[in-house]
Formats: structure tokens, C-alpha cells, sequence
């Protein structure tokens, strides 16, 4: 069984540059936090806003916050974006705090240094979702090589 990450049907398989605006002015496709922001603006939803998306889980997963603070109305890339760009590789205080000291620094510095590239504000310049699979992989597989046992203790993720 595959995992598929989806958004109520708003990016479809072969789907061309742009899909319909929502009819109202105040409705979007998409939940907030998620939605990539030149979506927003221009109303064309690509493939990189796929990637925006998932950049967004990513920084969920290393952070442990949600993507929208309904208590706070502060999206997750508005709070960590800019830490983001001032990071100088340094990650620390971004990780989920309930994770203590149980994870590795340099697996976490390249999970938001990806999140970071996939949420970037040009598309054109996010990378593609096979980049972010590859990389993923790379870094799987350097954290195995490096003594990491995986999160089934045979080397499996």
C-alpha cells in the first residue's frame, strides 16, 4: 500500500497550468496552511504547488506545530519562514522540543533546509518532487550508513 498526500482533489494527476478560481472571491481550493501563496495571488495551480505543500509537511514534521494555528490565525510558514533564512545551518531550536535530544542535528538541518527550498516564494525555483525524493532518500541512507538503524531497527524507514 502507497501513501498519497492529496488536498480534497485540488492537484490531479496530469493536470495542466492552471485550474478554475474558486466562484467566490473569499473561497480557495485548499486548506489553510498548505496552499501555496502564488496560488493565492495568480490562481494557477502547478505541480510546484504540490511541492510548496509538501515543503509545509516537512516543516511540520521537524517542528511539531501545525501548518495553521487556529488559536493564534498564524500560518507555520510565516512564523518559521524567515528563522528559516536566518538559520546559518543551525536547527536546534526549531526541532519539536517533545523530541528532547532523541534525533539526529544533521538529518534535521536537511529535512528544514529542503522545507525551506520547497516553500521558497518563486516556484520556478522549488524543486521538483523527484529532487525532494531524492534527496530524502540521500539522507535516509547516509543516516543508515552512519550507524542509524531506521525506525523499524532493520535499516528500513
Amino acid at each position: 500500500m502507497g501513501a498519497r498526500l492529496c488536498d480534497f482533489g485540488s492537484a490531479r494527476m496530469g493536470f495542466s497550468a492552471a485550474v478554475a478560481r474558486p466562484r467566490s472571491a473569499h473561497a480557495m481550493l485548499g486548506s489553510p496552511g498548505y496552499v501555496d501563496p502564488h496560488y493565492l495571488r495568480t490562481g494557477v495551480l502547478t505541480k510546484k504547488s504540490d511541492v510548496y505543500s509538501f515543503g509545509v509537511l516537512l516543516l511540520e514534521l521537524v517542528t511539531g506545530a501545525e501548518a495553521f494555528s487556529a488559536n493564534t490565525e498564524q500560518l507555520l510558514t510565516a512564523v518559521i519562514g524567515p528563522r528559516l533564512r536566518d538559520l546559518d545551518g543551525d536547527v536546534g531550536d526549531l526541532v519539536d522540543p517533545r523530541l528532547g535530544r532523541e534525533y539526529e542535528l544533521s538529518e534535521a538541518t536537511a529535512i528544514a533546509a529542503l522545507a525551506a527550498r520547497c516553500i521558497g516564494g518563486n516556484p520556478s525555483m522549488r524543486p521538483s518532487m523527484a529532487e525532494v525524493v531524492q534527496i530524502l532518500q540521500e539522507n535516509v541512507a547516509a543516516s543508515i550508513s552512519a550507524g542509524g538503524e531506521g525506525s523499524d531497527g532493520n535499516g528500513r524507514v
